[in-house]
Order: structure tokens, then sequence, then C-alpha cells
């Protein structure tokens, strides 16, 4: 095996022994040492040439290497070392066994023939190296970068990276087209394969080029498994962008950050994703669900996020599988900035799945979110809701601390646990919890429990069906538990909360204006200024003769315990 070096005089050195002489007198001093020849200059052009490179040989680049716009062909098992130099300028066809370091690679190096290997399965990305412009810039150079990054994406992963490192970078990316028709956001995404790791760092800043358009993704994950996003700062055009048709300032919310579509086993670690024109992050899939080829996304971790003022939803779970959002900042969204407004439903997370129904009746499902996870989070500053589960099923929300309201609509299986939620005392809140829709059938089996609610108007708002309510706290609210205008509630338990308030004419439970049936509320502690519960125009329906609502042993520490007017079925016994 033959190596080839800018200085040769180095890689061939014969030893010598050294001898140590003896002076008069029988001081000996040790000599002093020689020292090392210094490294090469690295920016000195290279002594020679590819042309004559021998099989099984090793090319150490030390030096500058111009290849002249020439093709250079290898033979067989050569290996191209990095030492600080580079190769310019040329064509080198590979052949079978070859590799080459990824430091060499630039724009002006055109890799031809069979597939190199790289020897360092990460690569370290030089935006100067291969052309993307910095700051701000045209469309047209906007669209360059774009297509280098997402090229270079592509062509190292084929050369056996699978982790690409990007530190310094602050780029504009024109992410969307004039013939963006569907698929739409297909056209112009910066995508990211399969089986690949995006790191980023905080001097990483990947930013969307302002435009016209309602449907554009920045960093696109699409039909591919075992991806990686971490790091960086991601900034979208919302400020920027121009609302012209499609509802105008109150439209385009159809952009994303961040669109994992029918995406498998992605990780999203550690991003900032600010001013996002539509949604900061999108959950989806390819196809509706009652197609064959339908191909949801599932496996996905979104963790250690900062998401701030997407003008949309800061992250939509439309149609995916088996989500977690975790250790998350989610903040202002939909919040107004000065220049732009935001767009509806301005909620931190929104589980927002597609369905209707046929002429019958049956529901169609068009979208599932099912098994998804949301926890440890902070949210702030949502124009409408921190957490809503608007259709989607099996969902838990726990453990987070948020300012907005949490709830769901049609949903089944959700449990909201754990969490603190705390509004400013000023009833601009209405719900901490929102649960179900009123006369739904299709919401039920859900469970709200452990929960600690400050200073909302109403503490849980109760409208669906097979539902427990039970250790939760709630201090400084009107109602701690309200129900009104629904005709379809059954089958709930409430018991272990503690209700507290100071505030005037406050309750513990109240219902009016609707149909209840086998409600039990019972070892429950009420301190309120009015009613501990209170009951009007309940069960006054026909067909209700028969609901019970049953309030016993509880500890009513308010000095009115228990109000019913013009209402039925309801059995109080055993209360302190």
């Amino acid at each position: 095996m033959s190596t080839v070096s800018c200085n040769k005089d180095e890689l061939f050195v014969e030893e010598k022994e050294i001898v140590k002489e003896e002076t008069p007198g029988g001081n000996n001093e040790e000599p002093e040492e020689e020292e090392e020849p210094g490294k090469p200059d690295a920016t000195l052009p290279c002594d020679f040439t590819l042309d004559n490179v021998e099989p099984n040989s090793t090319i150490v680049i030390n030096c500058i290497l111009d290849l002249e716009g020439k093709t250079v062909d290898l033979p067989a098992n050569v290996t191209i070392d990095y030492e600080g130099g580079d190769i310019i300028n040329g064509t080198i066809n590979f052949s079978e066994g070859n590799t080459i370091d990824g430091n060499l690679l630039n724009s002006t190096l055109i890799i031809g023939g069979t597939k190199p290997q790289v020897k360092d399965p990460t690569f370290n990305f030089d935006p100067k190296r291969w052309g993307i412009v910095e700051g701000k810039v045209s469309d047209d150079v906007a669209w360059e970068n774009r297509n280098i990054l997402s090229e270079i994406f592509i062509k190292v992963k084929e050369l056996g990276v699978n982790t690409f490192r990007i530190d310094e970078m602050d780029a504009y990316f024109k992410v969307s087209k004039d013939d963006n028709f569907p698929p739409k956001s297909r056209m112009a995404d910066i995508f990211i394969p399969s089986d690949f790791n995006l790191i980023m760092t905080d001097n990483t800043h990947l930013r969307v080029q302002p435009n016209k358009y309602t449907d554009y993704t920045l960093l696109g994950v699409y039909d591919v498994s075992h991806v990686t996003i971490k790091g960086g700062h991601l900034h979208g055009d919302r400020d920027e962008h121009q609302y012209i048709d499609h509802g105008g300032e109150t439209g385009h919310g159809d952009s994303s950050l961040i669109n994992l579509e029918a995406a498998y086993d992605v990780v999203v670690d550690g991003v900032h994703m600010i001013d996002a024109t539509g949604d900061g992050i999108l959950v989806k899939a390819i196809g509706f669900a009652f197609n064959p080829d339908y191909n949801p996304s599932n496996k996905i971790l979104i963790k250690n996020c900062i998401i701030d003022k997407s003008r949309r939803n800061n992250i939509s779970i439309v149609n995916a599988h088996d989500v977690v959002v975790e250790h998350c900042e989610i903040l202002n969204a939909g919040a107004p900035t000065g220049k732009s407004v935001g767009t509806l439903p301005m909620m931190g997370i929104d589980i927002e799945a597609y369905r209707s129904t046929d002429d019958n009746g049956n529901i169609i499902y068009y979208e599932l979110a099912q098994n998804i996870t949301i926890r440890n989070n902070i949210e702030r500053g949502s124009v409408t809701t921190a957490f809503t589960v608007f259709i989607g099923d099996d969902v838990t929300i726990e453990d987070n601390e948020t300012e907005n309201g949490i709830g769901y609509a049609y949903a089944t299986g959700v449990k909201i646990k754990n969490n603190k939620i705390t509004g400013d005392g000023t009833d601009k809140y209405i719900s901490a919890i929102g649960a179900g829709k009123a006369d739904t059938e299709t919401t039920y089996d859900c469970e709200i429990s452990g929960n600690t609610i400050v200073g909302y108007n109403t503490a849980i708002t109760l409208y669906s069906k097979d539902t427990k309510i039970f250790d939760n706290e709630t201090e400084d609210c009107r109602r701690g538990i309200f129900v009104t205008n629904s005709n379809n509630i059954r089958n709930v338990d409430i018991y272990g909360n503690t209700f507290k308030s100071d505030r005037s004419n406050s309750a513990g439970f109240y219902a009016q204006l609707a149909a209840l049936n086998d409600i039990n509320i019972y070892e429950n502690e009420i301190d309120v200024n009015g009613n501990a519960v209170h009951f009007s125009s309940v069960n006054l329906e026909a067909g209700t003769e028969n609901n019970t609502v049953t309030v016993n042993n509880n500890f009513f520490m308010s000095s009115n315990p228990a109000k019913v007017s013009n209402s039925n079925g309801i059995i109080l016994r055993d209360n302190n």
C-alpha cells in the first residue's frame, strides 16, 4: 500500500540512534533536542496529482489540489485523507472500495462513478464551502440557498453520513413557489432524508424568505423514518409576509416551520421556533384513514423546544399516532405582534383530526389522532387555549404548567392530570378545563384528576358523559364545576375534590338548564362564598323524570350549603 502527501519527506524518515558523548571533566549535559519539522502549509498548492494513483493507496491532502476542471478516474480501494487541505475545481470518478474524508467535500468538487464512503458518518457543514449566502438576500439567492442545503442533505446521506452538523449560519431560504399546487408543501421544502440527524447550535439560524404564499414548510420530514432535528433557531416570516388573497391577514395559516408528514420515529429536540406564519410544528399523514394507502405519522417525540408566536397554533397534531410532547415552552400562540395578527384557532397545542358524518349519521374518519401525551410543558400567552383535543382519542395531558385552559371537544379516553392552571383573576379566561361539547354522543371515558386551578371564572365546564372528576383543587374561581345547556350528561363521578373561593356568590358545583342522570357527587370539600352546590332548572325536559343526581358525604363549609330550584331528581344526603 502506498501513501502520497504534499510533503513526501515526512512520510519516510529513517530512525537514527542517538549516542551521548561524554565531555571532559565528567560534566555531561543533555544535548538540545532538534525541533520537529513544522506541519505543511495547507494553503499551498500540492506538488502531486491524482493522475497515476495506484490501487489500495492512501492519499493525504494537506495542500490545495486544484483539478483545474479535469476529471480524474481513481482505481479501487483508494483512501483520501484530510489534513487541512482541499480538492477543488473538478470531478473525481470513484471506484469500488474508495473512501474520502467528508471534510474535503465542497461545492466545486463533483463526485462521479461509484459512490465512495466517507470516513466519518458525521459531517460538519461549512456554509461558505457550499455557496450559502448569509444575511438578507434576493428571492433568487434564497431559492439557491434552499437548493444547496436540501441537495447536500441528500448527497452526503448517499455517501454514508448520518449526522449533519451546522454551527455558524444565518441565512434565508425560499421555500415556496408559484406552482405550489398539491402536493403543496412538497414542492419547495428543505427535505430531510431517512436515518439522518440534523444537529444545529445556538449559532444556527434558518429563516423563511418573506413571501406571499399560504402553504409552505421550512423543514420537511416527508414519508421518511429515523430522523432527529436538534438545536438551532427556525424563523418564520409572519411580520414580513404578504397577506394577499386567501383570507388576507386572518388567513394564510397553512404553512409551518417543521412539517412531519407520514414521518416515523422522529425526534425534534431543543429547537427554537419563532414567528411562524402558520404553525410552528405540523404533524400529519399521507392519505385518508379510510384508504388502504393511509400513512400516518407515528412515534413522534417533540421535547425541550421553545415555540413562540406562531400565528395559528404552536403545534398542530392532525393525523398521527404515538406522539409525545414534553419539556417544551409553548408561548404566545396567535398573539398579535403589532405587525401581524393571529389566525384561528390560535392554540398552544391543538389536536385536530378531521371527521364528518354521512347521510345516515355514521362518522367518516378522514384523519385519526391517537395515543398522544403532552407532559411537563410550560404554556404562556396563547390567545385561546393552552392545549385542546378538538378531535382525538386516548390523549393524556399531564404535569403541565399553563396560563390558559386545557380541554377536549369530540374525544374519547382523554386524561387531564396533575396540571397547574393559573389565571390572573380577571375572568378573561372563561374556563380552566373544558370537558366536552354539549349534547354529543362521541365524547366519553375521560378523566380529570389531580389538577390545581387558580384564578378562573370557571374551573371545570362539564359536558361529557362517562367521566370521572377527582382529586382536583380549585381556588379563587367563581364556579368549581359548571354544567349548562346540555341534555346528555350521564354516568359521571365527582369525588375527592377541594373547592375554595372568596368570590361573591361563588359555588362548588353549579348546574342550570341541563339534563343530568346518574351523577354522583361525593366526598368533596367545598368552602365558597355562595352555595356549595346549586341546581337550577335541571331535569325538566320530557324523558328526564327518572334522572338522578346524588350529592352525598360531602364536607360543606359554606354558609349556604345547597340550593335546588325548579329541578327534579336531586338527592342530598349525609353532607356536613
